[in-house]
């Protein structure tokens, strides 16, 4: 039942039973207790209060709280401990209304140890937020921004109160009041002195001042030391000491700037400095052994004077001007001689006895312009004087029996007058052992520690030679060496026998030998050596390489990569088991010299214009071991020719035959007296001053196109085209030429030279292959029909079989030309070979029509060769089926009756058309003869009104289809529609269409203008209109408009026009009368269009009215009120409405401007502006 019931328990008849009150509820899914929530803005945070009320019975309860909070920033949850109350939250979001909201999550304890949780959740609080921004305050009650006060600031937030604005970096004041800069004496630094056995670090102490301290403002601040010798020393942290590498100060004062840089959330950035002064004190010590407070010099007696070195080391580098003034303090006889110089005292004693001199010597450092002493150096010097012979051990002896080496110590061990001072440490054992062979004696340095020990055993080696040195060791590394030497008897060794050394391959030597007798051999060591004067990496002038083998090698081969023609020396040396090397008798063979077998490697290789080439490689030395000194060249290879060079490492050479390519390959090798090494990989090189991209296009069996792309980076004056190296052009301007003299069936080739400098230099293109074709032969056109032809022809002439790469004919290409206009080419039209040597064409076909066809032969190599070509004409069958269009009867003679007819031509109509056929009335018609010519003229009998008329299309097959027109003579001679329309009461004007037909006697013809029967003008014969004047009113007219020709006259039709008096829709008033349509004629003084207005002169002024004859104003209607008050400013009005002024107090037109005016003085007087 754990589900059944949120907040309590399910009883036995599973209904819920709420916990101590803090549900209720049918399932005890309501809380009693709810948090609350206050919200309040304090600076830039936003403080919220949780209040929840937990009764003592609920004292096993946990509660912790999740606050969360909405607005237009991402949504933040911030979970609170149940003991804290309240908590703030960071916001950081301007002008955005938040709602905030709590939910308490309780945790109950029951007694069986299973813990029950539930929520319970407040209500919404809604708190809205203003932001003025950074360095500003309020905003929060009522949404005003202040700046804060000078030198002051803050970071964005919402700043409600003066107090969030803080002293920047450098001032000091209140929250919210005024900043007052200042310096910080807490910037205080130190330099404190190190002493010799430490680094050269000093440590400089930093303190922050109070505007670093708790400023949020300073959220990243770095702090750093400057002084005069250009150093910079950072500080990491805003507080403690930082140490610094001071190793270059010298001793004296010195200013740093502590410098502080502070930069705020905004990226803003302030800084303060403190200059801090600081004293660098010079610390010296004497550099040398030291033992029990004195300093030890060891003086050997052998010398005639004795001299001891005391090195003073300062702590830091000693300035210029510091010296030393050293003594002696202890009388001593005779006195020493000393000598400062850079730190370094020498103390020269001579005379100087066996045994040990005690002495102080005192130091004062002062600064050589002042008597103050900076620091003063003291040491005990204690000097030790002994002779050579005292060390070295005695009675050094060897047992060639045993190997037992023995000595015994020497004369300074006793324990004498200086003894102690000079104590022994250890010694030191060398043993050398020849074995047989000085070149390679084997030597052993051993040391034995122990002081009291005074043998040491050596294992002995069987017919070896020992050099045995003992050395003691002193303090101080003084030292004493004894030597012996030593041999051990046995048989004599046997060296290698028969050695014998012959040339193998190119540089390299083979080496033979026979073994000794003896079968005691470990192995053999073989020492090849050769004068290598002649190397130049070579430092010394002789080389020796030395290869050890194995005891069953009687051979070897491993010496290669030898210089040549050099002289080498071998010896084969056996090595014993007891460590004896037995060398064979020196072998010399000379080996011969050859050739390089490397080759250097290119570097660049560039092409300057117009015919050079300069390459740049990598010199080398060796190649297998040859010599490449002063007879060692270079070979240069290229497309055309070789060059030799001495350089090293870099050659330029003019090529003539670089004018005639558009690259080459360089190549390099090595070259010595005895050959040529291999050469290089080929490097391509790009000459830019030639045409590039040749081309042939439209190959004919005479013709060819030729096409190129210009030079890079050139300009060529002009271009020259050569076929078989034969120029047939040289003066090409731009990039193509076709040439049209050319033999059929010819293999040939073009070269497209580039001119330049008017010819003294060209380049030519690489050459490009073509070949020219050969036509088809005897094309011929034959049988055609209306729409179609047969076409017949022979193959080409094969090509020469003998050319390098002939083309083959692949197929023909047919283009079919008709010749009557408009000229159209069909095709061209694709043939196969498989098709033979004819071909039926019945394409685009016409009847009647002439074609001229063209066969062209295709070649594998796109060239195409025309046949002459074979003209035909298409037969005609069938009569025309189409008739002309726009017949028309263009023109009439009147006199002579003579009339000429149009219609539109007919090209084609099932054949070519040959000519027309008019039919006028029951005629047998009239041939005219040509496509072209649509117009004929006609007599028509006299007094023929009415008239039809007809043509019809001829082709090669006969007559076609007639087209037929009926139309009136009388209709289209005479003047139609006539109409009128009133201009005013006495005008008309008269419209008509003039006659539509054209009339040949048209200059002899007019149009007379009759009303009511007589004629009242005359007229051209093309006018359309017409004014009549001098109606009367209330009369009817009629009027009508005829076309007289010199032998007959047609008249339009009548037109009646009936005129009225004149009328007004509105009354003329004041006297006024009506004379014409809505027309007032006035009489003074009125005026307008019912003489309503009346006018006065001179008019009235300022608004005023007139009101009447003659000439009256009234100035008070619309001037203004009270007797016109305001219509004159400082005067009155008459009865004009004009203005009278007062007194001549004003002027003007309306007395607007006053005549006395006060004039005004104003000064500066202290702190104010006197005005009089």
């Amino acid at each position: 039942g754990t589900d059944l019931c949120y907040g309590g328990s399910e009883n036995a008849s599973c209904s819920c039973v709420c916990y101590d009150g803090l549900f209720i509820g049918e399932r005890c899914t309501e809380s009693v207790y709810r948090p609350t929530l206050s919200v309040e803005q304090f600076l830039g945070d936003v403080r919220v209060t949780v209040s929840l009320p937990i009764p003592q019975s609920l004292s096993t309860t946990t509660v912790d709280y999740l606050l969360m909070v909405y607005g237009s920033v991402t949504n933040t949850s911030v979970i609170i401990p149940g003991n804290a109350m309240q908590a703030p939250v960071n916001v950081s979001v301007a002008n955005s209304p938040l709602m905030f909201m709590v939910e308490a999550r309780f945790r109950i304890h029951e007694h069986d140890d299973n813990d029950f949780e539930f929520t319970a959740s407040s209500e919404p609080v809604t708190l809205a937020l203003f932001d003025c921004g950074p360095d500003m305050y309020g905003g929060y009650n009522d949404s005003s921004c202040q700046s804060c006060p000078m030198n002051s600031g803050n970071t964005r937030g919402y700043n409600d109160v003066i107090e969030s604005c803080m002293c920047r970096p450098g001032y000091r004041g209140p929250n919210g009041g005024a900043c007052t800069g200042f310096t910080d004496s807490s910037y205080v630094g130190e330099v404190y002195r190190y002493q010799p056995q430490h680094t050269k670090i000093v440590t400089v102490g930093y303190r922050p001042s109070s505007a670093v301290i708790g400023n949020p403002m300073a959220s990243q601040t770095i702090v750093y030391f400057s002084d005069d010798i250009d150093e910079q020393f950072y500080l990491h942290s805003q507080t403690g000491d930082v140490l610094v590498d001071a190793s270059d100060l010298t001793i004296g004062t010195y200013t740093f700037t502590v410098n502080a840089n502070y930069s705020d959330s905004d990226g803003v950035m302030e800084s303060s400095s403190v200059p801090v002064t600081v004293t660098v004190l010079p610390e010296f010590y004497f550099s040398g052994t030291e033992q029990d407070g004195n300093y030890l010099a060891y003086v050997s007696a052998d010398a005639v004077v004795g001299t001891v070195l005391l090195t003073i080391m300062p702590q830091f580098t000693l300035l210029s001007d510091v010296v030393f003034n050293c003594s002696i303090e202890e009388q001593l006889d005779p006195p020493p001689v000393y000598i400062t110089s850079n730190g370094q005292v020498r103390l020269i004693r001579s005379g100087i006895a066996f045994g040990v001199e005690l002495f102080t010597v005192e130091c004062p450092a002062q600064i050589n312009s002042s008597s103050v002493v900076i620091e003063t150096l003291r040491v005990n010097v204690t000097i030790v004087v002994y002779q050579l012979t005292d060390l070295i051990p005695a009675n050094l002896a060897f047992n060639t029996t045993n190997g037992l080496i023995t000595w015994t110590p020497p004369p300074i061990s006793d324990g004498s007058n200086y003894g102690e001072l000079l104590p022994l440490t250890s010694y030191c054992i060398s043993i050398v052992v020849f074995n047989g062979d000085e070149n390679n004696a084997t030597l052993y340095n051993l040391s034995n520690p122990s002081v009291n020990n005074f043998t040491y055993q050596q294992s002995l080696i069987p017919r070896s030679t020992l050099r045995i040195t003992v050395t003691a060791v002193s303090v101080r590394s003084i030292n004493g060496s004894a030597v012996i030497n030593a041999s051990i008897g046995g048989d004599a060794l046997e060296a290698p026998q028969a050695v014998n050394v012959r040339n193998g391959s190119s540089g390299e030597l083979l080496i033979s030998w026979q073994s000794p007798s003896s079968d005691d051999i470990t192995g053999y060591s073989l020492r090849l050596s050769y004068n290598a004067r002649r190397l130049r990496s070579i430092g010394s002038d002789f080389v020796e390489i030395t290869q050890n083998v194995s005891p069953d090698v009687l051979s070897y081969n491993g010496f290669n990569q030898l210089p040549g023609n050099t002289s080498y020396s071998v010896v084969v040396v056996a090595v014993y088991s007891n460590g004896q090397r037995v060398p064979s008798s020196s072998f010399t063979y000379a080996l011969p010299g050859y050739a390089p077998t490397e080759y250097p490697i290119f570097t660049e290789v560039e092409y300057i214009p117009p015919i050079m080439l300069r390459a740049t490689w990598k010199n080398i030395l060796f190649s297998n071991g040859e010599i490449f000194g002063n007879a060692i060249y270079y070979r240069f290879s290229t497309c055309c020719d070789h060059f030799t060079s001495q350089s090293r490492e870099s050659v330029t050479i003019s090529i003539e035959n670089l004018r005639s390519r558009t690259s080459t390959n360089a190549s390099i090798s090595c070259t010595n007296p005895f050959g040529i090494g291999p050469e290089s990989p080929p490097q391509i090189v790009f000459i830019t001053g030639a045409p590039t991209n040749v081309a042939v296009e439209d190959i004919t069996d005479t013709s060819a196109c030729f096409t190129w792309s210009p030079p890079l980076n050139a300009n060529p004056a002009n271009y020259s085209v050569l076929i078989n190296n034969d120029p047939v052009v040289t003066t090409v301007i731009g990039q193509t030429y076709c040439e049209t003299e050319i033999a059929p069936d010819s293999e040939a080739h073009v070269i497209i030279v580039a001119n330049y400098n008017s010819g003294a230099i060209n380049f030519q293109s690489d050459q490009v292959m073509f070949h020219t074709v050969r036509a088809p032969r005897n094309f011929t056109a034959s049988s055609p029909t209306n729409v179609s032809v047969l076409l017949q022809w022979m193959p080409p002439v094969p090509l020469n079989p003998m050319s390098l790469n002939p083309p083959n004919l692949v197929g023909y290409e047919l283009n079919v030309t008709s010749l009557n206009p408009p000229t159209v080419t069909f095709g061209p039209y694709s043939i196969p070979l498989s098709n033979g040597n004819s071909t039926t064409f019945a394409l685009f076909l016409q009847p009647g029509m002439d074609y001229s066809a063209i066969l062209f032969a295709v070649y594998s190599n796109k060239a195409r060769a025309q046949s002459q070509p074979a003209n035909f004409t298409t037969t005609v069958t069938v009569p025309p089926n189409t008739f002309p269009s726009n017949l028309v009867l263009f023109s009439y003679n009147t006199t002579s009756t003579l009339a000429v007819f149009q219609w539109s031509a007919v090209e084609f109509s099932n054949g070519l058309v040959t000519g027309y056929k008019l039919y006028v009335g029951d005629s047998d018609g009239l041939f005219v003869a040509g496509a072209d010519n649509t117009s004929v003229e006609y007599s028509i009998a006299v007094g023929t009104m009415n008239l039809t008329f007809g043509v019809a299309v001829i082709n090669g097959a006969g007559e076609g289809v007639r087209t037929t027109r009926s139309i009136s003579l009388s209709d289209h001679v005479s003047p139609g529609a006539l109409r009128s329309m009133f201009l005013n009461l006495s005008s008309v004007r008269l419209f008509w269409d003039p006659p539509s037909l054209f009339v040949l006697d048209f200059m002899h013809s007019i149009l007379n203008v009759s009303v009511g029967g007589t004629v009242v003008d005359t007229v051209m014969l093309n006018t359309n209109s017409y004014i009549y004047c001098g109606l009367s009113s209330s009369t009817e007219y009629s009027f009508q408009v005829i076309a007289v020709y010199p032998s007959v006259s047609f008249g339009s039709n009548i037109v009646p026009v009936q005129t009225v008096g004149p009328t007004c829709s509105q009354t003329c008033l004041n006297g006024g009368i009506c004379s014409n349509f809505d027309t007032c004629t006035c009489f003074a003084p009125y005026v307008g269009d019912q003489c309503e207005t009346a006018f006065c002169d001179p008019p009235c002024l300022f608004g005023g009215d007139c009101v009447g004859a003659p000439s009256v104003c009234d100035c008070t209607s619309t001037a203004g009120t009270n007797g016109g008050t305001d219509l004159c400013y400082g005067g009155s009005e008459n009865a004009s409405c004009s203005c009278v002024c007062y007194d001549g107090l004003f002027i003007g037109e309306r007395c607007t401007e006053s005549v006395y005016r006060p004039t005004l003085s104003v000064e500066q007087f202290l702190g104010d502006v006197r005005v009089t």
